[in-house]
């Protein structure tokens, strides 16, 4: 499971939705709202270079590819050693998804646990 990215590079974001559905919202250079559309399954969204994201899924959910044409891969994990879950304190992850203080500590515990691999870079 990956996490929201950004890259500040002149790449370009292709979004393709293969089931559910969901919003996409997306803001421009100057920090407008360019786009704040409804999303389901077989749509393609193009997010333009220096623009920013953002995919809110229904109560159904919500699952995409995204593709961006930079040169280096980019990941962001919520799963495994490096997960950006691990950095919120227990009561904000606790109040973030509605979770009992013993279930936090099986979430956190599981999430560790899981990898995702990624080929080697050159």
């Amino acid at each position: 499971m990956s996490s929201p990215t950004y890259a500040a590079v002149s790449s370009v974001r292709v979004i393709y939705v293969a089931k559910g559905s969901g919003r996409i919202q997306i803001v421009g250079i100057n920090g407008t709202s360019v786009l704040d559309t409804e999303l389901k399954a077989g749509h393609l969204c193009v997010v333009p270079r220096f623009f920013v994201a953002s995919t809110i899924a229904d109560g159904e959910g919500l699952e995409y590819l995204s593709m961006i044409t930079a040169t280096q891969l980019l990941f962001g994990e919520f799963t495994g050693e490096t997960s950006v879950w691990g950095a919120l304190s227990p009561l904000v992850l606790q109040a973030s998804l509605n979770l009992t203080p013993e279930f936090e500590q099986v979430f956190r515990a599981k999430i560790k646990k899981s990898t995702i691999p990624v080929p080697p870079q050159d």
